[in-house]
């Protein structure tokens, strides 16, 4: 059950389209030594985070296009694509002692491997650290991970023609309830322009070639008031916010039927996770209380290219994409097109 609870909120849950959730694992089993070592307690909680915080915002700039080519006045496609990453050896797991450094107030426990499982590494123990003198009262294993061999996202596309060889993009999902689970939300908004057009030396090239600007915007919430360690009346809650922005130049060419698609540009994503509200110690001795006690931020930049194929049959469509942006994304999916 565990193991099936992990990969459900590491994973994708079911709203309307397949959206990834985020990891609301053990991360409060960190608490155990808050009180005594909260900085290097925070450096691993971060690790610990560190590849889902930094590669899922990627996913968020997936999806956006088929073709350099703009609608015409009016035209208009809808898509449906689903993005994974699939989660590579060194996403799986970290070294305490690299986190931590000489004079960390945590101490990795004699014996134990100081390589410990991020949230998307294996389901296995994580390395056990102590705080002064290592006792089963000062030390405490680090948290498992959900064992996900991808990082799935899925996104929905509508996109409508605008004048001067220009058109606009949406992806929106309203404000969505998981019942006393949580909350989900997420928009977007692209433009593309065929600049070509406009400049008589690319004007009668015998390919599409256009600029896309493309931003995307995703929050959800998962409850935590049954946690172990949720104590006191007001809201429990693990949240994250994120932002992609990308900027490409496309180029395509179509012949019946088939459609070759790429893209180079720039990417940006930025993302935080937050645990919201009042936890208690776990040592079942202690008093102590601690309010919002993770607050961590992530950013990923750098240059990416893609390249894809698209069947057209009459208005149905059919396309796969490959990424690289400092990591591998695989894209497919399907939808209909009208001029």
């Amino acid at each position: 059950m565990r193991n099936i609870r992990k990969r459900c909120l590491v994973a994708v849950l079911a709203i309307a389209f397949s959206v990834p959730s985020f990891a609301q694992t053990d991360i409060t089993e960190l608490l155990k030594l808050f009180n005594q070592a909260k900085g290097d307690v925070s450096l691993l909680a971060k690790e610990y985070m560190r590849p889902f915080g930094e590669e899922f915002g990627k996913t968020l700039n997936t999806g956006w296009y088929t073709s350099a080519k703009p609608h015409k006045l009016g035209g208009f496609d809808i898509t449906i694509s689903a993005t994974a990453i699939p989660v590579s050896s060194s996403m799986k797991s970290f070294n305490v002692n690299d986190v931590l450094g000489a004079n960390s107030t945590l101490k990795v426990a004699p014996g134990s491997n100081p390589s410990t499982p991020t949230v998307l590494g294996k389901e296995v123990d994580g390395t056990t650290v102590y705080a002064g003198v290592n006792t089963a009262a000062t030390s405490m294993k680090l948290p498992q991970g959900a064992n996900m061999p991808v990082m799935p996202m899925a996104n929905y596309n509508i996109s409508v023609g605008l004048p001067f060889h220009t058109d606009v993009a949406f992806r929106f999902v309203p404000n969505l309830s998981f019942g006393d689970n949580g909350n989900f939300g997420l928009w977007g908004i692209g433009l593309r322009n065929e600049f070509k057009e406009f400049i008589p030396v690319f004007k009668h090239v015998p390919f599409n070639l256009s600029a896309f600007w493309g931003m995307t915007k995703y929050k959800l919430s998962w409850d935590m008031n049954d946690n172990t360690y949720a104590t006191g009346n007001g809201d429990h809650e693990l949240s994250t916010n994120a932002t992609s922005y990308t900027a490409r130049l496309l180029i395509s060419k179509s012949i019946p039927v088939l459609t070759v698609y790429g893209g180079i540009g720039y990417n940006s994503s930025s993302s935080d996770y937050k645990l919201k509200g009042l936890y208690k110690d776990p040592s079942a001795s202690s008093l102590l209380t601690f309010n919002d006690p993770f607050n961590l931020s992530y950013t990923s930049t750098g240059m990416m290219f893609n390249a894809g194929l698209r069947i057209k049959l009459a208005v149905f469509m059919l396309f796969g994409d490959y990424t690289y942006a400092g990591t591998s994304m695989y894209t497919a999916g399907l939808g209909f097109t009208f001029r």
